[in-house]
């Protein structure tokens, strides 16, 4: 075999070495963003923005929220600001304070 067939692929097996480093500390920075997300706490009476998803029209869209309960799971009951019954039910990453921009 010619050297330079030997050096593409020495050149190709430390490029998909790179590559799955790279994946692996993107994978590990997704995971802590999650897990900070998760570490967000809310109290009872918190003034909030969350997503609003049942109507397809909206969805994605927040709107304002006071926080009702917090829940054992890690879960939010939250209350509409305009008394939707609909969507209450938040985890953190859903949520964010009122005083946060869009």
């Amino acid at each position: 075999m010619g050297s330079h067939i030997q050096a593409a692929r020495a050149k190709k097996v430390v490029d998909d070495k790179r590559m799955a480093a790279l994946a692996a500390v993107r994978a590990a920075a997704k995971l802590q963003k999650a897990k900070n997300e998760q570490a967000k706490t809310y109290a009872v009476g918190d003034q909030v923005t969350a997503l609003w998803h049942p109507d397809k029209t909206f969805a994605g869209s927040r709107y304002g929220e006071t926080v009702r309960e917090v829940r054992d799971n890690g879960t939010f009951l939250l209350d509409w600001a305009d008394g939707d019954p609909q969507d209450c039910v938040k985890t953190a990453a859903e949520i964010r304070p009122a005083d946060t921009e869009r």
